[in-house]
């Protein structure tokens, strides 16, 4: 059977349409595990595991015997890649297992060992548990706390068999160090029994009250600004049972600038399918609202300011030039105004107004809103100026209406590349300047045919294609871009 894992996230939206989904192929994914649990080994060896065992218990002959374990670091972890597997448990719709079989691992540990009131070992000890069996079943409830994840994960049932623990000490008072383990095989079921109790009373309920009081949040930097990604489960994880099995996963992102306190806005987005390439392990599918949150993003952080100059335009074919004689003919205002032979920059820059985007017939399209302001160099003796203009003015700013057509597609299994097909001023409005006269429509058909001179060049660069940085990683061998109706497909191809 054909299990696929079936995430499906949802932006803050009150008609909780889906705006990007996740297909995880279970089959595929247990077949390239290693990838994925290998780098995620590497980050935890060494790591302080919050495990600290007390336990007491009455032996025939000997009396009472204590064993205590803090400061617990995890040395080395091996795994039998084939016996190892998450998966849903027992066709229920709340619960998955995670199985672990034939894992060595060694521990670290601060001990102190008595044996009818006599203390044998106070001192640093590491534990070699050989051919480990570890089974976890964790059950997702619903949950209707406001700061919660969305769900509480309840770990309902463990397992775990230990063919072998052994000591390895630092310092032994007497018996002998072979004795001890003599001693400690009789005491391994003890141990795993309390260990079992420790996870099912200390973990789970902690694991428990983690999701109803701590919202799932990320940080990220952003340009000058930081900002916070606030993900909640709409309902719990629920694996679904069907011609491919599936786990859904339904999420609300909010994202807000910290610094300034700006709140993305809520886009309208169009329903997206659950799959379209059932082949591939993993699968993203993006709505448009994904785009239109990314461009949000780099419009709130000012990431979006591009300046012009006329030495930007020396190897593109132009019937003007960004000078007040070049851009007389047609815009005679900045002539008029400040003279001839002055320097002329065009700054583009970010607009915070609402932008939609729109994926179309395998095209990104939509309108944006940006600022332009035409700044002139009153003294163009170092024009362009490659530092602060001391004598640019702001002759003329507008707000100006953009039309974008994009299309994304692969270029090799390492690259991907982008063609922009339209870009084209659709209407513009003068917000304040300096020069009140100038005309619109000189200042849109300029723009316009600065903007189509450009674009084969910017196609030319974009072309060469940009390559993938998680290539390589995880066992990734490509990603395919499909671009649909209203939906961006990532398609992810393994490493056999």
């Amino acid at each position: 059977m054909n299990i696929i894992l079936f995430a499906v996230l949802f932006f803050v939206r009150a008609d909780h349409i889906p705006e990007f989904k996740a297909a995880l192929d279970f089959n595929q994914i247990n077949s390239f595990k290693q990838h994925i649990i290998k780098p995620i080994i590497s980050l935890i060896q060494g790591a302080h595991l919050p495990l600290d065992i007390n336990l007491k218990q009455s032996l025939p002959l000997i009396g009472q015997v204590e064993l205590d374990l803090n400061e617990v670091y995890l040395e080395e972890l091996t795994l039998n890649w084939d016996d190892t597997f998450i998966m849903p448990y027992q066709n229920k719709e709340d619960s998955i297992l995670l199985q672990l079989r034939q894992a060595n691992i060694t521990i670290q540990a601060f001990t102190r060992l008595v044996f009818g009131g006599w203390q044998v070992l106070n001192t640093g000890t590491v534990f070699k548990l050989q051919n480990l069996d570890f089974s976890l079943v964790i059950q997702f409830d619903p949950t209707t706390t406001k700061r919660s994840w969305g769900f509480k994960p309840i770990i309902k049932y463990v397992d775990i068999s230990l063919s072998r623990l052994q000591f390895i000490m630092d310092n032994v008072i007497i018996p002998p160090q072979a004795g001890i383990n003599a001693f400690v095989d009789l005491l391994t079921p003890l141990i795993i029994k309390q260990t079992k109790k420790m996870i099912l009373q200390v973990a789970s309920p902690a694991l428990g009250v983690l999701s109803q009081n701590q919202r799932l949040q990320l940080a990220q930097q952003f340009g000058d600004y930081t900002y916070q990604f606030q993900i909640t489960f709409t309902r719990p994880p629920c694996v679904i049972y069907s011609e491919s099995t599936f786990m859904s996963l339904e999420l609300d992102i909010q994202i807000e600038n910290v610094d300034t306190g700006n709140g993305c806005p809520i886009f309208d987005t169009g329903n997206l399918p659950n799959r379209v390439n059932s082949n591939q392990a993993l699968e993203l599918i993006l709505g448009g609202n994904i785009i239109d949150q990314l461009l949000w993003i780099l419009i709130d952080s000012k990431k979006l300011d591009l300046t012009i100059d006329d030495s930007m335009l020396e190897n593109i074919d132009l019937p003007i030039s960004l000078t007040t004689n070049g851009m007389k003919l047609i815009i005679p205002d900045f002539y008029e105004a400040y003279g001839p032979d002055k320097g002329i920059y065009i700054r583009i820059y970010g607009q915070t107004a609402e932008q939609q985007m729109y994926i179309r017939s395998g095209r990104l399209l939509g309108a944006m809103t940006v600022m332009m302001d035409f700044i002139v160099d009153t003294d163009s003796n170092n024009y362009p100026n490659k530092g602060e203009c001391q004598s640019c003015v702001i002759a003329y700013t507008a707000e100006v209406q953009l039309g974008i057509m994009v299309t994304l597609y692969n270029k090799s299994p390492r690259l991907f590349s982008a063609s922009v097909m339209l870009v084209k001023i659709i209407d513009i409005d003068q917000t304040s300047g300096e020069l009140l006269t100038v005309q619109q429509l000189s200042i849109m058909q300029t723009l316009n045919s600065l903007v189509g001179a450009l674009l084969p060049s910017i196609n030319q660069d974009l072309n060469q294609g940009i390559e993938n940085p998680f290539i390589g990683a995880f066992g990734l061998k490509e990603i395919d871009i499909t671009m649909g109706d209203s939906f961006i497909s990532l398609g992810v191809v393994l490493n056999e």
